[in-house]
């Protein structure tokens, strides 16, 4: 029973955050092109600024999924400054006001020479072993 007493505020919660996501957006020039919820934890939009695009992905609401997503970005930046850099998009920074992060969108297959070049690196880790 307790569950459906905290529902209302919950949704109130991820509608506050939705507002606040997408005037920080327009605020700093950004056009949503596309959102997709991703499990229960994050939602990601696929945004652009002047011809480039981005993803970014936010915590979907509460303190803790925002911990998990940050631990998620600090290992992703981690992995991006060694040898695992060729295997992920660009990470951009953390931003604390909306609990999330940018990173380089991703077109697959076509549209990135990253995700050429991660196909081919992949195929090469594959002929080491």
């Amino acid at each position: 029973g307790r569950y459906l007493l905290r529902m209302p505020e919950q949704i109130a919660y991820t509608m506050n955050n939705l507002t606040k996501i997408l005037s920080f957006l327009s605020e700093n020039g950004y056009r949503v092109l596309k959102h997709m919820g991703l499990g229960t934890t994050s939602h990601v939009f696929i945004i652009e600024k002047k011809k480039t695009k981005y993803a970014l992905k936010i915590a979907r609401d509460d303190h803790t999924q925002a911990n998990s997503l940050e631990l998620e970005y600090n290992i992703m930046k981690y992995l991006s400054t060694n040898e695992m850099s060729c295997y992920l998009p660009v990470i951009e920074d953390w931003i604390g006001e909306i609990n999330g992060f940018l990173m380089e969108y991703l077109e697959y297959p076509k549209g990135s020479n990253r995700g050429t070049m991660l196909l081919m690196n992949m195929k090469k880790v594959k002929t080491h072993w």
